[in-house]
């Protein structure tokens, strides 16, 4: 995006390109898992369709056809190469960027050639990051996979008949969900108490007990001590419960790999004086400006967020502070814009789907704020009754919205939603929670939201009649 409003407004740009273009969403991210992941939903729900009257039999994932799909999606990056390469102003390089001392690039080869020494007064880092690979006894690289390797190399043409994914934040559940749904018996060991650790604790809960019900072994307070490999080929992985201190061994044929990302940290930006916090994360201010004057860094490398969509927005704020000719009509006033990060969707997509903008009940407490919590179950309105959700289980949706009850009467501080969709249902959400006025004192959200029609019957009226019964102020 940058990029593009640079080649725009008439610049002569380089681009620097270790290796796959496209990047983490389209290469290992976004774009294939959701591949999979909407197969795999798809046919959960099938499975489950006799109990709202459609009877069905023999419904299986087709992994030849997924395989198709995932590697056709990934080969758009040729596409994306192309693009950049026919650009007349836009000079690309299949290489290794490190900074020199001088705050230059310089892009190395690795085949004999001499390297290039390329120098600009604008420089945006967008370098992403990788898997996590945390030092474990016994482990090779024959026994894991990552993203990264997943869908490179090391895609199988089956499914493993055994899969332990080590992490369960969004990436290692959304795995969870995709293999079990292919016939692979998963087991999940996660370090935290909880799932998503970044998820309301109850729907976090929900989605414990929803994993369970459908057969996914989840282990939580859990780390992998060692690896071996068995005489019979299999791999054993001993399991410790933190707290407890007990010992579980996991026999299994792959170990899948979801434990956080780290820095692409080769472009040694200490050595042009740019500063990086503790972990290599890049450090950046409310411009996405480095300590380097005329350095920039947007995406995963400045640690802020690892989601496609806050890159992009980090992009297209990014190209209207130094692009303004570029702007869109109405895109922007003529002043510096500001990232802003308080309202960063984020979701999971497993089944069930997770959603959630905003604070915590915990995280808005802690901010000072006197709450009340709004909480709606999908089967309370009809159209969660007609997907035929069972109430008083895991799989009934769930709304809850965090409101102002102290200073700003009817703000809303957080949005979070468990259940079929979750994703579209927050992004009305957003417009409340995203908006300039939105930390206004004077926002009342609630009102707002009980003087919209909601279409019935339809799974918004579960997010939209939340606050109609709002209890008390809560602070505990």
């Amino acid at each position: 995006m940058t990029l593009d409003r640079a080649l725009a407004a008439g610049y002569d740009c380089a681009l620097i390109e270790k290796g796959r273009f496209g990047g983490t969403c389209l290469t290992r991210g976004c774009i294939p898992t959701k591949i999979l992941a909407t197969a795999a939903t798809l046919a959960m729900e099938v499975r489950q369709a006799d109990r709202i009257g459609v009877e069905t039999e023999g419904v299986n994932l087709n992994w030849q056809t997924l395989s198709r799909r995932v590697q056709a999606a990934v080969n758009q990056r040729f596409q994306v190469e192309d693009h950049y390469r026919s650009q007349p102003n836009c000079h690309v390089y299949t290489g290794s960027a490190a900074f020199t001392a001088d705050g230059d690039i310089e892009v190395s080869y690795g085949d004999g050639r001499a390297p290039d020494i390329l120098r600009s007064d604008r420089i945006v880092i967008a370098t992403g990051g990788h898997t996590r690979i945390d030092p474990l006894p016994g482990l090779t690289d024959d026994m894991y996979l990552t993203s990264e390797t997943l869908f490179a190399e090391k895609w199988p043409r089956t499914p493993p008949d055994r899969l332990l994914i080590l992490g369960g934040g969004p990436v290692g559940v959304e795995f969870a969900h995709i293999f079990h749904e292919a016939g692979t018996r998963v087991t999940l060991a996660q370090r935290n108490v909880r799932l998503l650790p970044q998820a309301e604790p109850e729907i976090s809960g929900q989605l414990l007990a929803a994993l369970r019900e459908r057969g996914i072994v989840v282990h939580t307070d859990t780390v992998c001590d060692e690896v071996m490999r068995a005489a019979n080929g299999e791999i054993l992985c001993r399991l410790r419960e933190r707290t407890s201190g007990r010992l579980t061994t996991v026999a299994t044929d792959q170990i899948l790999l979801a434990t956080g990302i780290v820095p692409h940290t080769e472009l040694q930006p200490e050595r042009a004086g740019i500063q990086v916090d503790e972990r290599g994360w890049i450090q950046t201010n409310e411009y996405l400006e480095t300590s380097r004057p005329g350095v920039w860094a947007i995406g995963d490398v400045n640690g802020r967020y690892s989601f496609r969509h806050v890159v992009n927005q980090e992009a297209i704020c990014l190209a209207d502070n130094l692009f303004p000719e570029t702007r869109a009509v109405g895109g922007a006033d003529n002043g510096r814009r500001p990232m802003r990060y308080d309202a960063v969707p984020q979701v999971t997509f497993s089944a069930p789907e997770v959603a959630h903008a905003g604070l915590t009940a915990q995280a808005a407490q802690a901010a000072g704020h006197l709450i009340r919590v709004a909480r709606r179950r999908f089967s309370q309105s009809a159209k969660g009754q007609a997907l035929g959700h069972p109430a008083g289980t895991a799989e009934d949706g769930l709304v809850l919205l965090i409101i102002d009850a102290g200073e700003a009467p009817g703000r809303l501080l957080g949005a979070h939603i468990i259940g079929p969709e979750a994703a579209l249902l927050l992004q009305p959400l957003l417009l409340l929670l995203g908006a300039p006025h939105a930390d206004s004192r004077d926002c009342d959200h609630v009102a707002r939201m009980n003087a919209i029609m909601t279409p019935h019957p339809a799974l918004s009226e579960a997010v939209f009649w939340a606050v109609s019964e709002l209890g008390g102020p809560q602070d505990d």
